[in-house]
């Protein structure tokens, strides 16, 4: 009885900090972009990059603690994924001018196959 309760209360605050998550990245940009106004002398772009940086570094470290602390894996894949994900969008915005937005849609199509032709090449390879 007390089990099930604790797991229905841990299972609320998970859907709860997601909630908030959501919330606040989609409240955030425009707060920023009112500081701006509001004073002409901020400029919020520099804010707006850093946290950025600073959710893309989290969820790096969330795949990797998930890789090596939970499982024990050694595994940098996921860093050359990310790599290939990312030079993929550049390349599609600076060579072939794609919009920004179609690039990183088509990104993971590409980031897929990639992960598809090592993953055979690697199961091709031991024989499995």
């Amino acid at each position: 009885m007390i089990s099930g309760w604790l797991a229905m209360r841990s299972n609320r605050f998970r859907w709860g900090a997601a909630a908030a998550f959501v919330l606040l990245a989609v409240v955030l940009p425009p707060l920023l972009g009112l500081v701006e106004i509001l004073n002409p002398d901020f400029s919020g772009s520099f804010d707006i990059f850093l946290g950025t940086t600073v959710l893309v570094l989290a969820l790096w470290a969330v795949s990797f603690n998930l890789m090596l602390g939970y499982t024990g894996i050694i595994s940098f894949a996921h860093a050359a994924y990310y790599g290939v994900e990312a030079y993929t969008v550049a390349l599609l915005f600076e060579r072939y001018n794609v919009p920004l937005l179609i690039g990183v849609l088509l990104s993971p199509l590409v980031t897929g196959v990639f992960g598809l032709v090592t993953a055979s090449a690697r199961t091709w390879r031991i024989g499995a």
